[in-house]
C-alpha cells in the first residue's frame, strides 16, 4: 500500500524535530492559479549566448543571495550522506553544486566517499567538465542526454535530486518524475526557491537589477554575457520574465501533495518544507523543498 507522510510546514533547522515531536498540519494559501507558460531559457530559437548568460545570471543570484545556503544545503548534505551517489537531473549549468561543494567545506562537512552524478536532457559539457575538474570524484557526469521522467538504467538506484526545474514539467511530466524515481531509486528531493505568489513575483520583477550586473559577478566571465546585459539587455529582461514565469509555473504545497497520494505502491515517507528569505522582516516569498526517502532503500533496478 502507498505508504504516505507528509510533514507539516517547518523550516530545515525545526525539521530535525519533525519525527520525534507533534506537529500541527497546516496549509499555505495560494491564490494564484498555475499557468503552465513559457520561459524564455526554454525557446530552442534563443542562441546559446543569451540561454547560458540567463542561466548563469540566475546561479549567480542564487549564489549571492545565500538562498540555498541557509534554506537547501544542509537539508541536502544529509540527504547526500543517506543515499549517495545521487542523480542530479535537469543541472543546467549546477553552479549551485560548486556553491553546495564550497558550502561543505567552509563548514566543515565532510564529502568523502559521497558523490553527485550531474545530468541534464542538454547536458552543459563545459560547465560540467569544469565541476568534475575542480571536485572529482565528489561530483561527477553524464554528458549523454539524461530524461528526468524516465532515467536510463545506467542510474537505476540512484536517488534523484531536481533544483529549480521541476515546476518546467507539466502536471503529468511531474507526476511521472515522482513515479519514475519511487519505482527506481531509494530517495527523491526537489528543490524550488521560488512560490506561486505575489512576493515572489516582485521578487523576481527586481532580478532586472541584479541581471545588469550579474556579468561582473559571475565566477566565469563571458564577453557575450556582456554584451546580451549592457549593450542589448535582453539577459536582464529575459531573467526578469522567466523569474515572473517561474514563480506562476510552481506548484503549491497542495498540488504536490495530491501528486503524491497517487503514486504508484511505495514504501517511501515524505516531507515538505517551506522557507525563505526576509528583507527588513518582509519574506521575499517561499521556496518548496520536497524529500521522499524509501523506507527499505529497496529499487527496482
Amino acid at each position: 500500500m502507498n505508504s504516505t507522510s507528509v510533514l507539516p510546514l517547518l523550516s530545515p533547522v525545526e525539521a530535525e524535530r519533525a519525527t520525534h515531536e507533534p506537529q500541527a498540519s497546516g496549509k499555505t494559501s495560494t491564490i494564484l492559479p498555475r499557468l503552465q507558460l513559457f520561459e524564455i531559457e526554454d525557446l530552442g530559437w534563443v542562441p546559446a549566448s543569451i540561454r547560458s548568460g540567463i542561466v548563469a545570471a540566475l546561479g549567480t543570484m542564487m549564489r549571492l543571495l545565500g538562498v540555498y545556503r541557509k534554506y537547501v544545503f544542509p537539508s541536502l548534505f544529509k540527504f547526500i550522506h543517506a543515499h549517495s551517489p545521487v542523480l542530479e537531473v535537469a543541472a543546467g549549468s549546477a553552479q549551485h553544486v560548486d556553491d553546495f561543494v564550497a558550502w561543505c567545506h567552509e563548514t566543515g562537512r565532510e564529502l568523502t566517499g559521497r558523490s553527485i552524478v550531474l545530468s541534464d536532457l542538454n547536458p552543459n559539457v563545459e560547465a560540467f567538465a569544469e565541476l568534475t575538474q575542480a571536485h572529482a570524484p565528489q561530483v561527477q557526469a553524464e554528458v549523454q542526454p539524461v530524461n528526468a521522467c524516465e532515467v536510463s538504467a545506467a542510474h537505476c538506484g540512484k536517488a534523484r535530486i531536481i533544483f529549480n526545474a521541476f515546476h518546467h514539467l507539466p502536471p503529468a511530466q511531474a507526476q511521472a518524475f515522482l513515479a519514475d524515481a519511487v519505482r527506481h531509486a531509494d530517495g527523491v528531493m526537489v528543490v524550488e526557491p521560488l512560490s506561486r505568489n505575489l512576493m515572489s513575483i516582485a521578487s523576481c520583477v527586481c532580478g532586472l537589477v541584479f541581471g545588469l550586473i550579474a556579468p561582473l559577478l559571475a565566477k566565469r566571465f563571458r564577453w557575450s554575457h556582456l554584451f546580451w546585459t549592457w549593450l542589448l539587455p535582453v539577459i536582464p529582461l529575459a531573467l526578469a520574465f522567466d523569474g515572473v514565469v517561474s514563480a506562476l509555473r510552481n506548484y503549491s504545497r497542495a498540488e504536490i501533495e495530491a501528486m503524491l497520494k497517487t503514486l504508484p505502491d511505495n514504501d517511501f515517507t515524505w516531507e515538505i518544507h517551506e522557507d525563505g528569505p526576509t528583507l527588513f522582516g518582509l519574506s521575499l516569498g517561499k521556496g518548496l523543498l520536497l524529500i521522499g526517502s524509501s523506507k527499505t532503500r529497496s529499487t527496482s533496478c
